[in-house]
């Protein structure tokens, strides 16, 4: 009897463990699957934007923020939109290697293990960078937008203000038409 009581015990054990390992493991997939579709839309849209004929997503917050923005400026802000399609691609690509390995039941390279925050680190340095490189190129001090009376981004704060109070229909609107303002 107490043998048995044992055994049972021990297969109880192996189950619950197993069960804990297999909806973790399942839990992490599902996790992994649902930042994979919030990527792939959002780098879906960033290149739907790029498409002839239309605004990319960066120079419309761009003229939702400042108003009417110069030729040169237009284009960097295409620019930057481009360099967010390739590192947004790169972290979709990251993703599905991972999910690629856990369907696969291998075990995650560590190369791959690192790769992930890598690259959204790559993505917060790309947004930090990109508004200190901007600021370099069409700051308080340039000529574009000393002829703009609507300019008055000076700081990052003030910066991060202006994105957040954009409302994102109005960024992601099917036209991509110049904003009225």
């Amino acid at each position: 009897m107490l043998k048995t009581i044992a055994l049972l015990s021990i297969s109880i054990s192996i189950g619950i463990i197993g069960l804990t390992v297999w909806s973790n493991n399942l839990l992490s997939i599902a996790t992994q699957m649902l930042t994979l579709a919030i990527l792939v839309f959002i780098d879906f849209v960033f290149i739907l934007s790029l498409k002839k004929h239309r605004i990319p997503i960066i120079t419309r917050y761009a003229y939702l923020i400042d108003g009417d923005i110069c030729e040169r400026r237009a284009k960097y802000t295409r620019q930057v939109t481009q360099a967010w399609v390739t590192m947004l691609t790169l972290v979709v690509l990251a993703k599905l290697l991972t999910l690629f390995y856990y369907f696969q039941s291998l075990v995650l390279p560590s190369l791959l293990a690192y790769l992930q925050p890598s690259l959204f680190a790559g993505l917060a340095i790309l947004f930090f960078g990109e508004y200190a490189f901007r600021q370099l190129l069409f700051g308080n001090k340039s000529p574009e937008n000393q002829q703009n009376e609507n300019f008055k981004q000076d700081t990052f704060l003030s910066f991060l203000k202006n994105v957040a109070r954009i409302p994102i229909h109005e960024v992601l609107k099917s036209d991509f038409s110049k904003p009225e303002k």
